[in-house]
């Protein structure tokens, strides 16, 4: 069904342009993000043998409904596997930004990555530290978490540290510390958009 899918919106961007942007085309979309939903679920049942990382749970399930917000972090601990096993204890006396905090640091701790720094999608809960991803909001629209997802998953094609594992300490509520190696400065950059309308007018 997942193939189908993806081939259906394949082939409808070269020649079958009447029915883009049709409520079929929306249907579509929903049936890939379901069957990848559904794919992660049975990888975190035991029927495929890689680790189930629970930011990607936090990620793919986040359009899911909560009375509290702790409860989106916390519904999906059981799921994890391997190193994201019971990453850690629901603590209510918690606020929902510890708890993101929490996840972040204690993630890199069991894995050696600063993989929480791939969901960071925005500043924008003002209580949280910028380096803290929100995982207690719903991420918004398919189309939103969809771009999430596949920037995520691209992250495990870049290996700047090799086999180094990330060493992380806390040095205060709020702040880390990082070791890291300096290579070189950028001094300047393109913002995204312009850059996609240079591309395109060349």
């Amino acid at each position: 069904m997942y193939d189908a899918a993806k081939n259906f919106s394949v082939h409808n961007q070269p020649c079958c342009n009447p029915i883009r942007g049709s409520r079929y085309m929306d249907l579509v979309r929903r049936v890939e993000v379901c069957i990848l939903k559904l794919d992660k679920l049975e990888a975190a049942t035991g029927f495929q043998r890689h680790s189930l990382s629970l930011l990607c749970l936090l990620l793919v399930f986040s359009d899911r409904q909560v009375t509290d917000p702790r409860d989106r972090i916390y519904g999906m601990l059981a799921l994890g596997t391997a190193e994201y096993a019971n990453l850690l204890n629901p603590d209510y006396n918690l606020t929902p930004e510890q708890v993101c905090e929490e996840v972040a640091i204690k993630s890199t701790q069991r894995t050696g990555k600063l993989e929480f720094l791939s969901y960071l999608s925005g500043y924008e809960n003002k209580k949280l530290p910028s380096f803290v991803p929100d995982w207690t909001v719903a991420s918004g629209s398919l189309e939103r978490i969809e771009i999430l997802l596949k920037r995520v998953n691209s992250h495990m094609l870049f290996r700047a540290s090799l086999s180094t594992p990330a060493k992380l300490r806390v040095i205060s509520k709020g702040a880390i510390a990082v070791q890291c190696q300096f290579f070189d400065t950028v001094e300047s950059a393109l913002h995204p958009i312009e850059h996609f309308n240079v591309f395109n007018r060349n």
